[in-house]
């Protein structure tokens, strides 16, 4: 019966809440309005998408995840393992904003 697999199939994530997320339409209105937060984790996974960094933030003082493809912008890459590092260290959250460069979202100080 073709029908009976997804009678049975109940997707269980084990890799948190995926509504936590931002979409597409609120990384994008963080880079349109210029939007300072803070990150407060930095983690990278294979995902469905490939290889991702994974970024705790906090927007509007709740807690959210912003995904960011790794290996192929690689400046976003050098900050986010030396990122990793200072918080390995005890470093506190920086705040940031998500900016265009090109076609490639960067993460740059929230200050400059």
């Amino acid at each position: 019966m073709a029908g009976k697999f997804f009678t049975e199939f109940k997707d269980e994530r084990d890799d948190g809440d995926s509504s936590a997320f931002l979409s597409a339409a609120e990384k994008q209105l963080l880079i349109d309005e210029g939007v300072a937060f803070p990150i407060t984790s930095v983690s990278s996974a294979n995902t469905q998408f490939g290889p991702r960094w994974i970024l705790g933030i906090e927007v509007e003082g709740e807690p959210r995840m912003l995904g960011f493809s790794k290996g192929k912008v690689f400046s976003r890459d050098r900050m986010l393992v030396a990122l990793e590092a200072h918080f390995d260290n005890g470093g506190e959250p920086p705040e940031v904003k998500v900016v265009m460069n090109g076609r490639s979202q960067i993460l740059v100080d929230a200050e400059a």
